[in-house]
């Protein structure tokens, strides 16, 4: 490669091909890349989760015992017998 008076050579981290300084560029992750290979962060990686109330409703309350007389078939109750 030619010199080229005030700059230096940089190792594109991600193609390792040898570049000037003024062609790389820093990417989000810290990697030092050819402007060729530059991404922009992905816009889901600033999504943050929203709390999910999990909480359970309020339960009704245990039903009254009813008592229910003796039953016989033909309508006939323990009281005839």
């Amino acid at each position: 490669m030619m010199k080229r008076p005030g700059h230096h050579l940089v190792m594109c981290d991600v193609s390792g091909f040898t570049c000037w300084d003024d062609e790389v560029l820093e990417r989000w992750d810290g990697a030092i890349v050819h402007k060729d290979f530059w991404e922009e962060r992905h816009p889901q990686d600033f999504v943050r989760g929203v709390k999910d109330d999990q909480s359970v409703s309020p339960v009704n309350p245990e039903p009254t015992d009813i008592l229910i007389a003796d039953a016989y078939p033909n309508g006939v109750t323990g009281d005839d017998l």
